[in-house]
């Protein structure tokens, strides 16, 4: 049995495949080796019932997540699903950014961008990943994603320079206080998924003018820093995955228009791409 996965910070997509191509679903939280040590990162595995019953049976894990970026981190996953997993022939762990290329791409030259909880961008040539930008995380990056939008969100509250309407309707919404907030962003674990829930207030506000600006902003911010970096990148066609991009198509692809970027594919998650892709690959 094959086991692939796509995590970013907030939830966790598995795939399991069977030796007839059948498939078995599952969710959990979002594994990030950032936030999350070998221990923490083994109880979300073991928490899910389908993973945890089919643990004997899975030879092979493909796993591709937010975090995963180093040597370190990398094994830090790998040890947590080797010791859950134990009958494993194959594994592979990676970064996010080279599950949404395996996703997006379909082996042709493009840059392929993730918009979600986080953001990053990288540039494939049909066969490599052969140029990125350093993730800077939530706190000094992460622009045009869930959490930035978050942050924006409650930072712009807790200095009362929402307009009014807004002002109100945002605190009402998510029960806030400054202590609330101040008391997760700083001394709770995962501050960048608590943060990224206030991202739903976007679509709930969407025709607000402030609102619009605010999303274009964002999107504007994220392809200056994330797809401009790369030489000729109007030549190539500008992937998206994430629920801020699938979520916002029409925002992204209004200020890519103006940019001079062409998109390509938009997806709401990769992980249907990265079963396609591996089923083609034992077919």
């Amino acid at each position: 049995m094959i086991l692939i996965a796509d995590s970013g910070s907030t939830k966790c997509d598995w795939v399991l495949i069977d030796q007839d191509q059948s498939r078995i679903d599952t969710k959990s939280a979002g594994i990030n080796p950032y936030f999350q040590d070998q221990k923490a990162i083994r109880k979300i595995i073991e928490s899910d019932e389908t993973l945890y019953i089919n643990r004997g049976k899975i030879t092979k894990v493909y796993f591709y997540g937010a975090g995963c970026s180093s040597d370190t981190l990398k094994a830090r996953v790998a040890s947590s699903l080797k010791t859950v997993f134990y009958n494993l022939t194959e594994i592979i762990v990676d970064h996010d950014m080279a599950g949404a290329a395996f996703a997006l791409a379909d082996g042709k030259p493009g840059i392929c961008c993730i918009l979600g909880t986080g953001s990053n961008s990288i540039l494939y040539d049909g066969q490599n990943l052969v140029e990125q930008i350093p993730s800077s995380g939530f706190i000094l990056g992460d622009e045009g994603s869930g959490a930035y939008f978050g942050k924006l969100l409650a930072s712009k509250w807790l200095y009362k320079s929402l307009p009014d309407e807004l002002q109100e309707n945002f605190g009402n919404t998510f029960s806030l206080t400054k202590d609330a907030i101040l008391n997760f962003v700083y001394r709770e674990a995962n501050p960048n998924r608590y943060l990224a829930q206030f991202a739903q207030f976007l679509s709930q506000q969407r025709d607000h003018p402030y609102i619009q600006q605010l999303i274009k902003r964002g999107f504007s911010e994220f392809l200056a820093i994330h797809v401009w970096c790369y030489k000729n990148f109007r030549n190539y066609p500008v992937h998206f995955t994430g629920s801020i991009a699938f979520h916002f198509q029409d925002e992204l692809r209004e200020v890519s228009r103006i940019h001079g970027i062409k998109i390509g594919n938009t997806i709401k998650t990769p992980i249907e791409g990265m079963v396609a892709q591996t089923l083609k690959m034992y077919s």
